[in-house]
């Protein structure tokens, strides 16, 4: 690392994987009035929303939201995220580029076979 280099902040992006709900997700969505992670995230941009809540109620909502959330580094966020909401909160565009396994890493499956039993 060079000293006195410019950090660049990771970005938030939101990764809509149904099969991350587990059932206190599940419950507190619903306190939401959402169900899945899309509805989530489309409720986030919903003008009006968070600004109507109590503040408790904002960061139980957050709390939710970050179970789908992964930070990522800039160059990888602009590749693979969608951008044009006016949030701080990219939502990852192709759910094929999540693996269960590796995530959003770029790892070849010769990178990855050194994990298999």
């Amino acid at each position: 690392m060079v000293p006195f280099q410019e950090q660049v902040k990771p970005i938030d992006v939101f990764v809509p994987i149904s099969e991350w709900i587990t059932d206190s997700v599940r419950q507190a969505m619903g306190s939401f009035g959402v169900y899945t992670p899309d509805d989530l995230y489309y409720r986030y941009l919903e003008p009006g929303f968070l600004s109507s809540m109590s503040f408790v109620d904002r960061k139980r909502f957050f709390a939710v939201m970050q179970n789908f959330t992964v930070s990522l580094d800039w160059r990888k966020a602009m590749r693979i995220a969608d951008k044009r909401s006016d949030t701080s909160l990219w939502r990852l565009v192709n759910l094929d580029q999540y693996d269960c396994d590796t995530g959003l890493a770029e790892i070849a499956e010769s990178d990855f076979s050194f994990f298999s039993v």
